[in-house]
Order: C-alpha cells, then sequence, then structure tokens
C-alpha cells in the first residue's frame, strides 16, 4: 500500500506546473529553444544536423540568423527579412571538421585560423577561444551549468564573452567589446518552442 501511495504523489510531483522537465533539455533543439533577451529580443536555438546549430536572433524588426557548429563555431552570418535569409547580407567561415574543433574545458584555450568570405570580401582570421571557470546560470527556475567562452580575434579590438551551455550544447553572446562600443545582454528566461 505505502508503495502505491509513494508512486501516486510522484506521478502527481512529475505532472505539477514548473516540474523540472519545464526546463528545456537538448532533446528540445530539435523543435528549438527560444530565450528571452533584455527587454525586446529573442534568441531561438533549432538543431539542423548533429552538429551544427542555426540561431534566429531578433527584435525590433531586425533578425539575426547564425550558423553554429558545435552549437559554439560560427559557421555562417546572415540578415533575415521576411523569413528569407538576404544573401547580400551572408559571411561564412571556413572552420575545421567537426571533429577538430573543442569542447570548451575550462581553464583551457583554442586558437583557429579562419577564412571568412562576405560582403566586405575575403580574409583570413585567428580567432582565439579561451574557456574559463564553470559556473551556474538561472532562467527563472531553470538552472544550468555554463562555461564563460572569451573569443577574441589577433589583430582587432573586437572581443566577445558567449555563455555556452554543455546541458544543451549551445552558447549565445552576453557581451560585445571593441573601442567604440560595450555591450552586455541579459537572458533571463527559457523555454522549448512548442
Amino acid at each position: 500500500m505505502r508503495t502505491l501511495a509513494m508512486l501516486a504523489t510522484m506521478a502527481a510531483l512529475s505532472a505539477a506546473p514548473g516540474a523540472a522537465r519545464a526546463c528545456p533539455t537538448a532533446a528540445d533543439l530539435d523543435r528549438g529553444i527560444r530565450f528571452q533577451v533584455d527587454d525586446a529580443a529573442t534568441e531561438v536555438f533549432r538543431r539542423l544536423s548533429g552538429t551544427r546549430v542555426q540561431s534566429d536572433y531578433g527584435g525590433d524588426g531586425f533578425v539575426s540568423r547564425t550558423i553554429l557548429v558545435k552549437g559554439l563555431y560560427l559557421a555562417e552570418l546572415v540578415d533575415v527579412e521576411d523569413g528569407a535569409p538576404v544573401p547580400r547580407t551572408r559571411t561564412t567561415y571556413s572552420l575545421p571538421d567537426a571533429s577538430g574543433l573543442p569542447e570548451p574545458v575550462p581553464g583551457e584555450s583554442f586558437r583557429v585560423s579562419v577564412l571568412s568570405d562576405g560582403p566586405d570580401g575575403t580574409e583570413t582570421e585567428d580567432q582565439i577561444y579561451t574557456f574559463g571557470h564553470a559556473a551556474t546560470v538561472n532562467f527563472g527556475a531553470c538552472a544550468y551549468d555554463m562555461v564563460p567562452v572569451d573569443l577574441s580575434y589577433v589583430g582587432s579590438d573586437v572581443r566577445e564573452v558567449l555563455h555556452y551551455l554543455p546541458q544543451l550544447g549551445i552558447a549565445y553572446v552576453a557581451e560585445y567589446h571593441d573601442d567604440d562600443v560595450d555591450e552586455h545582454y541579459t537572458y533571463y528566461r527559457i523555454e522549448a518552442v512548442k
């Protein structure tokens, strides 16, 4: 009898609003995971293949799409209008095969030379990914492990701080810095796309 009571209690808890399963998991990338950013922007991540993830970031009538290898390494960037990519804005980045791109390991770094091809022409850039110490980040009631990634470009004043979420296999831009700009982005809500 006690076993039946315990099973009934466990079933009721798992079906209750706010149960742990309400927080998105990596499996939700197939349909999409949506973040609310600052006051008016959203970012939606969707799995395209085993190693490629698409991100649509938008707000105030603007949408930018990125294709990320392993949810972290930028392979393509393009503006989107009326749901379609705008070819003249596309920039692609030649990355090594996914097997040559490391998973973030706190305290380590990775340097890669990529060829970017876009509206401003073709150029080679050296990117340095420095993986910081793991922490926990919260989006409402949902908590995830997070590895901060400092991304710098050799010969450039541009520096980005990404937050990589290993449980989801995705990273979002938390900060952007250059000589003229010092931007911080607050991601505060997360949900699975239905």
